[in-house]
């Protein structure tokens, strides 16, 4: 395992990797939790600390302005686990920022793929369950905004729950959802 992450872990996380590819580093914390070996915490936190408040109802930097649900997954898996590694506010603080200042989530719990794609991507929704979930996995159960992003959380279940196939799948998108506020959870 070592030689396949040695390179990696020893020259830190490259300055030209895509912000979309910072969450790939979340198998870092546990990989140091079940080796010894601290100094691939390293690397959680070095992709942290790419992302930078911009200030409320704007998307920090690595994320796009345009507040795309993946960069919730990728922000909340690693924001998260910095939280985790080093108890720095910081990082929860612009975590709950973020998830709660995107304002992509419609009424009905669903999420819009981004800002000005009104539209409802089944994997878009997907990358907002796993980053609600990501976030929820390592928000402090007393963090101001733990209950803003539960709430959040729930709704988008509730949601996804009403336009789950029998077979488990979702559609690929939805572009109207008029039926979804009085279509009753699947038995």
């Amino acid at each position: 395992m070592a030689t396949l992450v040695e390179g990696f872990a020893t020259t830190g996380i490259p300055a030209d990797l895509a912000p979309s590819a910072l969450a790939s580093v979340i198998w870092a914390d546990e990989l140091a939790e079940a080796t010894g070996e601290v100094p691939y915490n390293q690397l959680v936190i070095q992709a942290a600390e790419r992302f930078e408040s911009r200030g409320q109802g704007v998307a920090p930097r690595p994320c796009d302005p345009d507040y795309r649900t993946e960069d919730m997954f990728m922000s909340g898996a690693i924001l998260g686990r910095a939280f985790k590694l080093t108890g720095k506010s910081i990082y929860s603080d612009i975590l709950a920022d973020f998830l709660l200042s995107g304002k992509i989530q419609q009424s009905h719990g669903l999420f819009w793929h981004c800002r000005s794609a009104a539209y409802y991507w089944g994997r878009g929704n997907g990358f907002a369950a796993m980053g609600l979930a990501e976030a929820l996995t390592y928000l402090p159960e007393d963090h101001d905004s733990r209950d803003g992003i539960v709430s959040m959380y729930r709704r988008l279940m509730d949601s996804l729950g009403r336009l789950q196939h029998h077979s488990g799948m979702l559609n690929k998108c939805w572009t109207s959802l008029d039926h979804i506020s009085s279509s009753p959870l699947p038995a």
